[in-house]
């Protein structure tokens, strides 16, 4: 089955904001610098695929290289035995200049970063990618780091130091392979960052385990009030024990709808609202 492969961000860009990734194990693997490939079974046969594209224009160069074969052989060894229907990604690193022309390549060579598990509608994880395909001499992503944090000041401080050790590459891409936030649409959660270094495994866990949250929004407390209010009748709002349940449950799903706390006093907030009618 074919599948494309995702899109996404910086930590910065995430949505409702960047804490989701709080909490979480994030494996930071290194962003190498070619061309988006891969491999999918298309009932009997495997094919290659482009970033955009369901057949590659430069198949031809990726089934040439020794482990395409090596590749294959994985995929339809885990498709007879275990009935697993991978679709495996990887960057084509053609012969001279990259992309970007951060670096040189002096011929042509492919390395996996991803396997999509078509049973599981999920990625693998990291070590399952390693266990995968080490026993067929393929090539996997470097790990540069892993972290597992609950402040973004540490978030960023461990993305800065990520950034900091892979000189001459790409970037990173951040990774958590179990859906962070239920709301989410994915089971998974990527994110990519350009700047450059390399280094051995680094790992960090907050010891404090409560994940920092932002502020809900003023506004959004008042609306949700508002929210009350139109659903009621005056009588029924101006009863404060009938009311105040009501408006939390309201804050409630907004906070976890946008990943937020609330720390304002819902009371003198309502109180303001009975002032006003």
């Amino acid at each position: 089955m074919n599948y494309k492969y995702p899109h996404f961000g910086r930590i910065d860009q995430l949505y409702p904001n960047p804490h989701i990734m709080l909490g979480n194990d994030i494996y930071w693997t290194l962003k190498h610098d070619g061309s988006n490939t891969g491999f999918y079974h298309d009932e009997d046969e495997i094919k290659i695929r482009s970033r955009n594209m369901d057949e590659a224009s430069f198949k031809d160069k990726v089934l040439a290289l020794s482990v395409s074969d090596k590749i294959m052989e994985m995929m339809n060894h885990n498709k007879e035995n275990y009935r697993s229907d991978f679709v495996v990604f990887g960057e084509l690193l053609s012969k001279g200049k990259s992309p970007t022309g951060l670096k040189t390549f002096e011929e042509d060579d492919f390395i996996v970063f991803d396997i999509y598990d078509h049973s599981k509608e999920s990625f693998v994880n990291f070590n399952q990618l390693c266990l995968l395909c080490g026993p067929f001499s393929i090539p996997v992503t470097k790990l540069i780091g892993k972290c597992n944090v609950t402040t973004m000041d540490e978030l960023y401080s461990f993305r800065d130091e990520m950034l900091s050790l892979t000189v001459g590459e790409e970037g990173v891409v951040g990774k958590i392979y179990n859906k962070p936030k239920d709301f989410l649409k994915d089971n998974y959660l990527f994110v990519k960052e350009k700047h450059f270094i390399q280094k051995p495994l680094k790992e960090k866990r907050s010891e404090n385990r409560t994940c920092e949250q932002p502020q809900l929004d003023e506004g959004e407390v008042r609306k949700c009030i508002a929210k009350v209010f139109d659903e009621s009748s005056l009588v029924d709002f101006k009863d404060t024990k009938l009311t105040m349940p009501k408006i939390a449950k309201e804050v409630g799903i907004e906070c976890k709808q946008q990943n937020c706390v609330n720390r304002f006093n819902l009371f003198q907030y309502y109180s303001e609202k009975l002032q006003e009618i």
